[in-house]
């Protein structure tokens, strides 16, 4: 973008009481005063870039404060409360900071061009574009915001990183993040576009570690490139290589962290809950749902859980669960904390990763394997997360206008997820997990009896689910720069995934009053296998072309390109 646009620009947001000011690193400082006399309290000056013209909105600001103002249509600024001695922060975005130590009088403020941050390239699409000359509404972040962090996937680092990029993540070992720019825009919901170095693929099954640089394209320009695909935006990853003229670097990172939630729900005591049960009988029915042979039960356990029994067999045919006892059922008396019982303080989370990358003054090579190991928050069954990455990207110059390169990628994932029985989903912890019912009969035989259902022992006793994936990918490019400012760019990827899923539904039984036999459990019955197999095959083929020249003061870029993907899925 040209000084003129930024000029016209901050004119608009200043004219609609926004401001634009933008704070960087500390430059040198051009700052000539004017021999006017002021009032000490009150600094005033003017802002102007090296050809005297005003800035518009720069952001003027007493150091360490939040006394603060932007400069005016003609560059000027009045900032009041100000003391001798103060040092004065001028900023404004495509410009060098610039801090000045306030004497009294008036300032004459001379911006210089931040020149390097001009220079930074940005992802858009098929082709790169200058900051100085990007139009479109579009943000990028780069590996610095991942590094040295104990992340599973990249979308936890991406979190609070890129404005209105919105990411959901989750505990759950395998669970990835789902993204979302600038909220949600239909009642259908609908998600951004992500590819990876051009090539639509998993975000979550990426190694954090490999990625050089994000972009998201926010606005509709994004349609004029990737179509209808690109209605929720577009997520553009690029992944590392090699630099030229740099010897071979071997560097190995490791890093094991403990992971715990925020906030934990609280479930009612025995005591409580036997309370507020008795007032709900009051209120419908005029009467306690609890005897008085179970009270005495339920408090005895509640105030010594070491001499009392969490069972007994109930006598009082007044009882709630003398029915229960009638049928060779013991009746609960218990006080567990199954939030507690259920899930552990924290879970682990391993990392390792090892790169080789370098180059000639032709030719660099970057080479990545990584393994990652998450634990899970249950205390029972087995379930983790384990998850493979090995990366190699290698490009070489064959001359000034030739450049050839390959990419290949592959990954492996496993999840030991939760068995599912016939009922009920992975994550429902309902109403049968009163606190009155114990995890196990003081005989070490399961509780639940028919009437309850015992998550610890369907995680335990009630089979396994284990999901396998494999991802290959394979992607060669040659690009081509015959003549000054046009570029030519050709690549075909393969990508062959396959995924299984086994999962194996086993029945436990029941027992009752002294270890008496009662039933199967009910929703882990019948037994079965269930084995899904899947493959699918993806080819995409991309030949694109991109023209840029600046004449005089204006900057042009033209684009033309031909795209053509096939996918085919088998499964069984």
């Amino acid at each position: 973008m040209t000084k003129e646009h930024l000029k016209s620009l901050s004119a608009f947001l200043l004219l609609s009481g926004l401001p634009c000011g933008f704070m960087q690193a500390m430059p040198d400082v051009e700052a000539v005063k004017s021999q006017v006399v002021q009032q000490q309290t009150t600094c005033e000056g003017f802002v102007t870039d090296r050809d005297g013209e005003s800035i518009i909105g720069a952001s003027v600001v007493v150091k360490g404060t939040t006394n603060g103002t932007i400069t005016g249509l003609d560059g000027e600024f009045n900032l009041s409360n100000v003391k001798k001695g103060d040092v004065i922060t001028v900023s404004y975005v495509g410009y060098m900071t610039q801090e000045i130590l306030w004497d009294g009088n008036p300032l004459k403020i001379v911006l210089k061009e931040d020149t390097e941050t001009l220079e930074e390239v940005v992802v858009v699409g098929y082709a790169t574009v200058k900051k100085a000359n990007l139009t479109g509404a579009v943000s990028a972040v780069d590996d610095k915001v991942l590094a040295d962090r104990p992340i599973v996937n990249l979308g936890q680092g991406l979190q609070g990183t890129i404005p209105n990029l919105n990411v959901t993540t989750s505990g759950k070992p395998g669970a990835g993040s789902s993204f979302n720019v600038r909220g949600e825009t239909s009642i259908n919901g609908g998600s951004p576009l992500v590819l990876v170095d051009g090539v639509e693929m998993d975000p979550n099954l990426i190694n954090p570690q490999d990625v050089a640089s994000v972009s998201v394209l926010k606005d509709a320009a994004s349609a004029s490139i990737y179509g209808a695909r690109a209605a929720y935006g577009v997520i553009l990853i690029t992944t590392k290589s090699g630099r030229k003229n740099m010897p071979t670097r071997v560097s190995f990172d490791a890093s094991v962290s403990f992971n715990s939630p925020t906030t934990r729900p609280r479930y009612m005591n025995s005591m409580e809950y036997m309370t507020w049960m008795n007032a709900a009988g009051q209120t419908t029915n005029g009467r306690n749902i609890f005897s008085q042979e179970e009270m005495e039960h339920i408090e005895a356990y509640y105030n010594d859980p070491v001499n009392n029994s969490p069972v007994f067999v109930a006598t009082d045919p007044n009882s709630w669960q003398y029915a229960n006892s009638q049928a060779g059922k013991y009746a609960y008396c218990g006080n567990t904390d199954w939030m507690k019982e259920m899930y552990k303080k924290s879970y682990p989370v391993q990392k390792y990763n090892v790169n080789i990358n370098g180059g000639s003054d032709k030719a660099t090579y970057y080479t990545s394997v990584g393994y990652t190991d998450q634990g899970s928050l249950l205390r029972y069954g087995n379930e983790s997360f384990r998850k493979f990455n090995m990366v190699n990207n290698i490009n070489y110059d064959i001359n000034d206008w030739m450049h050839v390169s390959m990419k290949t990628s592959f990954i492996r994932t496993e999840l030991d997820g939760i068995v599912q029985d016939r009922a009920h989903g992975e994550n429902w912890i309902g109403n049968d997990t009163q606190p009155l019912m114990p995890v196990k009969h003081p005989d070490g035989n399961w509780s639940g009896q028919g009437n309850y259902t015992n998550f610890a022992a369907i995680l335990t006793d009630g089979g396994a689910r284990k999901t396998t994936k494999n991802d290959f990918w394979n992607t060669l490019a040659l690009k081509l720069t015959p003549l000054k400012g046009l570029t030519l760019n050709m690549d075909y990827t393969f990508n062959y995934y396959a995924e299984h899923i086994k999962n194996h539904l086993q029945s436990f039984d029941e027992y009752g009053i002294d270890g008496k036999f009662l039933q199967m459990f009910q929703w882990t019955n019948p037994n079965y296998v269930y084995e899904h197999q899947q493959n699918d095959t993806y080819n995409a083929f991309n030949l694109f072309g991109d023209y840029e020249g600046t004449f005089g003061k204006h900057y042009f870029k033209v684009m033309l390109g031909f795209n053509q993907e096939t996918k085919h899925t088998r499964a069984f």
